[in-house]
């Protein structure tokens, strides 16, 4: 009789929803910012172990993570917005978006009101989808948006971009705190993603080397 197969159930972690085996719980360290970061994320990249939007909100203390689409009648957006304490903006590339990166150091936050507190809203989902986001959301189309340059490369080896320069979320975020608020450390945000591209590249390579070996059984 052939041998009965032997199913073993992957176990996820409830706190970063990637399995016990890839966890990265351990080497965060949760971080402070006076920027207040709103992860909007499409609902398409919750289901994706390899996001980043999730492990930038357990790395950032008071940042949100919000599921959806359209945001228009979502509380906690109109909270936010509603807020007279709150300057809010969207992290957005269009012409009218304000490049932080090109401001010098000691205008970037003349750009913006010093007695209320700097909302970013940040889209999390492909390009498509975040455009879609945007069309769908008109509060969040009417705010404010900003956008900079840069001239690296993404880190994101495990994940095809759009176009060469593109960031994932959570490299993203870490660019605008070093633009923003330079004197806040957030290399732990580029720490834990460096883990997770390099731990899900070994996991591919070892899956690919096992397929080889089954071909030549």
């Amino acid at each position: 009789m052939p041998a009965a197969k032997v199913i073993t159930e992957r176990v996820l972690c409830l706190r970063c929803l990637k399995s016990e085996l890839t966890c990265y719980c351990a080497q965060v360290r949760p971080f402070e910012s006076d920027l207040q970061f709103i992860l909007l994320q499409h609902p398409l990249e919750r289901k994706r172990s390899i996001g980043t939007a999730r492990m930038t909100h357990l790395c950032i203390r008071n940042s949100r993570l919000i599921a959806g689409v359209a945001f228009d009648d979502h509380p906690q957006v109109n909270e936010l917005l509603e807020n007279s304490g709150n300057h809010c903006v969207v992290l957005f590339p269009s012409e009218n978006s304000l490049n932080v990166s090109r401001l010098p150091p000691a205008e970037v936050k003349s750009g913006f009101p010093a007695d209320r507190k700097l909302v970013i809203f940040v889209i999390d989902g492909t390009w498509a989808n975040a455009k879609s986001m945007m069309r769908r959301s008109t509060k969040l189309s009417a705010l404010p948006q900003i956008c900079f340059t840069h001239e690296k490369e993404s880190e994101y080896k495990i994940r095809k971009q759009p176009a060469k320069y593109c960031l994932s979320t959570i490299e993203a975020v870490h660019l605008l705190i070093e633009i923003l608020e330079p004197q806040v450390d957030s290399s732990i945000l580029l720490e834990v993603f460096r883990t997770m591209v390099s731990q899900q590249v070994t996991y591919a390579g070892n899956n690919q080397i096992r397929r080889v070996g089954a071909r030549n059984l």
